[in-house]
């Protein structure tokens, strides 16, 4: 946990915004991100119901295998912790874990989110990477910094994308989550005000997931080479609706991959 002292003197990590396009796959319309040559990544909404009406049934790895071409998929149950797995081989679930890690092309790696953040990371030699689920629990849990450290090593430059989440003007928090922010950054309440990690309508606070996870991410500036985000987020319309528990109550969830492309 940082220090007053250094909490006042850090910043957030420089973003810029990823390139993407929409594409028709099957029954599928999904954003793919124009980013790593040889990787396929992004995010779909399609609905739980055209998938057999459950996200981790076999139609959703046949529907894969139809319309990404990848030959497995590794999915994480997601419990909003800071469990990530290195995986490898057949198809499979990976229970009570929220991020993935692989090294092998043709395997995909898969979460659901409705609001949390999607992150994906890459190294720079093209040898490992990962996909994070990361709500607020995850965040407070330092997934991101942990993925990083974990599975990277330092001579390792990586290159990071968050993918669509809640918009901070939409994220209205109570002190629960206040509490344990401020217990990670070591800092003032003001100071994150100032930093736009959370902003104050009246009686109302606001919470900024992408800024937190810029904040977290500011000691590793010399190992991200890039930090990308999607310029939108869930629950708002726009060129392709992105489903939101926050917003609508939903059941369903946008679902996020990345894969190598084999050969």
């Amino acid at each position: 946990m940082n220090s007053e002292g250094s909490c006042s003197d850090q910043s957030l990590l420089a973003a810029e915004a990823v390139e993407y396009r929409l594409k028709s796959r099957g029954s599928w319309t999904t954003i793919e991100y124009q980013l790593w040559p040889g990787f396929s990544l992004g995010q779909t909404t399609a609905e739980t119901a055209d998938l057999g009406g459950r996200f981790d049934r076999p139609q959703l790895l046949n529907r894969l295998l139809e319309n990404f071409l990848c030959s497995e998929y590794h999915q994480a149950e997601q419990i909003h912790n800071s469990v990530v797995n290195q995986v490898a081989g057949p198809s499979a679930c990976h229970l009570g874990v929220d991020g993935l890690v692989t090294d092998q092309p043709g395997l995909a790696l898969l979460i659901k989110t409705a609001d949390c953040l999607p992150v994906f990371i890459k190294n720079s030699k093209d040898t490992r990477w990962a996909l994070v689920h990361a709500g607020w629990r995850g965040l407070c849990q330092n997934i991101v910094p942990r993925v990083l450290e974990d599975f990277f090593p330092k001579s390792d430059l990586v290159e990071i994308l968050v993918g669509p989440g809640i918009s901070s003007e939409n994220y209205r928090v109570g002190g629960e989550l206040i509490g344990r922010v401020l217990e990670l950054a070591g800092c003032s309440f003001d100071r994150l005000l100032e930093l736009q990690i959370f902003h104050q309508k009246e009686t109302e606070i606001f919470f900024d997931l992408i800024k937190f996870l810029r904040y977290q991410l500011s000691g590793f500036s010399e190992k991200i080479r890039k930090f990308y985000i999607f310029p939108g987020s869930t629950g708002t319309t726009g060129e392709i609706p992105l489903f939101s528990y926050r917003m609508s109550k939903t059941k369903e969830r946008n679902i996020s991959w990345i894969f190598k492309e084999e050969g």
